[in-house]
């Protein structure tokens, strides 16, 4: 026995989940990632009120810090093959190639 209507609602059907698919998934992504920093930012202020772990993790801050300038900015050939690794990760993020090449 139907009350309202025994017709499933558009905003369910599979027709109007194809119009929608990609909005939809980025809402989610979006979504899920805020919720991911909001989790990570909680158990690092947790870890930060432990004594050593404040200083530690700013050593390997500026450890890893002086790591990416030593291994990519420091030499051209080395800034070259950060700029096409970062070329390359933009494409398959975004989807397109560029033709300037």
């Amino acid at each position: 026995m139907c009350f309202v209507s025994c017709q499933p609602s558009p905003i369910f059907s599979t027709v109007h989940w194809g119009d929608y698919r990609k909005p939809l998934t980025t809402v989610g992504l979006i979504l899920v990632a805020g919720l991911g920093v909001a989790v990570a930012d909680g158990v690092l202020a947790r870890l930060n009120t432990i004594p050593l772990f404040a200083p530690t993790f700013e050593l390997i801050g500026l450890g890893f810090t002086g790591w990416v300038l030593f291994r990519y900015l420091l030499y051209a050939d080395t800034r070259q093959e950060l700029l096409q690794a970062y070329d390359h990760v933009k494409e398959r993020i975004t989807g397109s190639e560029d033709s300037e090449d």
